[in-house]
C-alpha cells in the first residue's frame, strides 16, 4: 500500500509543472513557467520545429555587470545537484535574479562565488512565477570565466 501511494505522488508530481520543466532541460523548472503551453524560454517552440535550440534565446541574451548581492543554494537530489542562483546588482543599480548552474558544476569549473564580488554575466530572460529570471550561459567572476550553456541554449552540464 506504501509503495502504490509513493508511486501515486510521485506520477502527479512528474505530470504537474515540475516534470515536463524538468523533461526539456531549460534550466528554471523550479518557477511555474506554464510548460504545458508554449514556454517562456522557447524550449516548447525547439520541440515542435525539432531544431533543438531553444527559439529566441540568442536574440534576448545580454551581457550585465555589477555585483553579487546573494548566493542563493536551491535544494537538490545531492548536494552538488543543487542550482545556484545569485541576485546581482548592476552597475545601473537594478537588481536581477540569475539562474546558474548545479553547485557540483560550478565546483568542478573552479568557479567560487561570494557577495560583493564583480561579475559580468552573459544571459537570457524567462517568465517565471516569482518574476523574470535570467538564465546564463556565461559567467566570469574574479578571473574565472565558465560557460554554463552551448550554442543552442542547452546545460552544458
Amino acid at each position: 500500500m506504501r509503495v502504490i501511494l509513493r508511486v501515486t505522488v510521485a506520477a502527479l508530481v512528474w505530470s504537474g509543472s515540475l516534470g515536463p520543466a524538468l523533461a526539456h532541460g531549460c534550466g528554471h523548472q523550479l518557477y511555474d513557467h506554464s510548460c504545458h503551453g508554449p514556454c517562456s524560454c522557447g524550449a516548447e517552440a525547439s520541440r515542435r520545429s525539432g531544431t533543438g535550440a531553444a527559439a529566441g534565446w540568442a536574440a534576448d541574451l545580454r551581457t550585465i555587470e555589477g555585483k553579487i548581492v546573494e548566493v542563493i543554494y536551491l535544494p537538490g537530489g545531492t548536494p552538488d545537484m543543487g542550482m545556484v542562483d545569485i541576485k546581482v546588482q548592476t552597475n545601473s543599480g537594478t537588481s536581477l535574479l540569475v539562474r546558474l548552474a548545479p553547485t557540483g558544476f560550478l565546483k568542478q569549473g573552479g568557479l567560487r562565488l561570494q557577495e560583493g564580488d564583480p561579475m559580468t554575466v552573459k544571459a537570457f530572460t524567462v517568465a517565471g512565477m516569482n518574476g523574470d529570471v535570467m538564465v546564463a550561459t556565461e559567467v566570469t567572476c574574479k578571473g574565472t570565466n565558465m560557460r554554463l550553456r552551448g550554442s543552442s541554449g542547452q546545460p552544458l552540464w
